[in-house]
């Protein structure tokens, strides 16, 4: 009997072992900082830690997002979710942050792992204190004064930026890790010549810096991005080339309209870390412009008409107005297409029945016969139906009706001159 008991106790000693050594220290203080206090990137994020493990944070533009969160050895974990327009849905994509909490001169702040002090997108500082220490940083800021067209050689980095461009999004046909300004901003782009030169990888996301428009307007760097071969790339190998855009998200209101404006792209050694601010880093350059080559870049390229691949007779409405294609799908019976569906997504402020009916009257420019009801648009050409277009959830729908494979292509009609014969 009494062997049996200390076989028992022996064993429940073994469970209680393992199942500490499983589970975070219990009871292990945490800064007061971190939930006395709201937190702030130099994205303009601010973000809230509850004393609970729950916490919001808060986007540039407002938005919020519920996280969860711990803290274990100095170590704060982060955890949320964001909805992303996929496939034709909506998918929850989780995220998750790694912070270290550290304090100097009084000051207590919250940085990626690994990353030196005063670097990683993940910097945060508290929301009272961040003005003045991003006052001295921007007072430590030297930036160099590049030119268009200069080449810059850092040794494990080699790039030349070109021009400054106006875009409503940042991909390449070929594919990769593109991006795509949310409805109401354009992004204002670094572009240029990129080469990696050293013996490592560089992560183009450690690209920071600011956009300064009219001496006054103040907007942080997005990230960088590299056109290759193989699509658009965040990371570079060594050797690797490609087509560099370092770009900034602005509302349209500030981005159709200045006279001047600064660009100041910063970098640290090997693109290894991301400094929190320009003023932090160990490379800093400074692109100004201004008169004719500041109105140039706010103006967005212009547009070419292209053609629905599965009906070559009919204009794609991004030929005409500012959308992008979200969503597709073909369905199919006996091998035979029998319905093709298109979603297109506004880029900018205007509204999805605004570009509608913008889309209406440029198709009629061609020849096409348009009959349009509210926010439904049924489309004509040569007397064959060719798609129905409608407006649902702020976006247009199109079912492209299959069949129309072999119909020649209108071309835009010269508008007829007309005489008066005066007096």
């Amino acid at each position: 009997m009494k062997k049996r008991l200390e076989s028992r106790l022996l064993s429940l000693l073994l469970i209680s072992a393992l199942l500490a050594a499983s589970l975070p220290a219990l009871g292990e203080a945490v800064p007061e900082a971190v939930t006395a206090r709201s937190w702030r990137s130099e994205y303009g994020t601010v973000v809230t830690f509850s004393p609970n493990g729950a916490g919001v944070i808060t986007d540039p533009d407002g938005k919020t997002y519920e996280l969860t969160w711990t803290y274990q050895n100095g170590v704060l974990e982060y955890y949320y979710s964001v909805k992303v327009e996929m496939f034709g849905g909506q998918f929850d994509y989780k995220l998750s942050k790694t912070l270290l909490y550290s304090e100097e001169n009084g000051i207590p702040s919250l940085s990626g792992e690994g990353d030196r002090k005063g670097t990683a997108v993940a910097y945060l500082l508290p929301v009272d204190v961040y003005d003045q220490v991003k006052a001295g940083f921007d007072a430590a800021l030297s930036p160099y004064a590049a030119a268009l067209g200069e080449e810059i050689d850092l040794g494990f980095v080699r790039f030349t930026v070109k021009e400054v461009r106006s875009l409503l999004e940042v991909t390449s046909k070929a594919g990769g890790t593109g991006m795509a300004a949310v409805a109401g901003k354009r992004y204002i782009c670094l572009v240029g010549s990129i080469e990696n030169t050293g013996v490592n990888e560089i992560n183009l996301e450690n690209i920071a810096g600011r956009l300064t428009l009219d001496g006054d307007r103040v907007f942080t760097i997005t990230a960088g991005r590299a056109e290759t071969a193989n699509g658009m790339m965040e990371k570079l190998g060594p050797s690797d080339k490609g087509t560099l855009y370092v770009h900034v998200q602005v509302p349209e209101k500030d981005a159709s309209s200045f006279s001047s404006l600064s660009f100041v792209m910063a970098l640290n050694e090997g693109l290894g870390s991301c400094p929190a601010f320009a003023g932090a880093a160990d490379f800093a350059f400074e692109y100004v412009l201004s008169g004719e080559q500041a109105q140039a870049a706010g103006k967005l390229p212009e547009k070419e008409v292209t053609w629905f691949k599965e009906s070559p007779a009919l204009i794609r409405p991004d030929s005409f107005v500012d959308v992008r294609q979200s969503a597709t799908s073909t369905s199919s019976s006996n091998g035979k297409t029998t319905r093709i569906s298109y979603t297109f997504t506004p880029q900018t402020a205007a509204g999805a029945l605004e570009m509608l009916n913008t889309y209406a009257e440029k198709l009629k420019e061609y020849g096409y016969t348009v009959q349009q009801s509210g926010g439904t648009l049924k489309i004509t050409y040569q007397k064959k139906a060719l798609a129905t277009v409608t407006v649902e959830d702020g976006k247009l729908k199109f079912d492209v009706i299959p069949g129309n494979e072999n119909l020649k292509r209108p071309e835009k009609q010269e508008q007829k001159k007309r005489f008066s014969f005066g007096k």
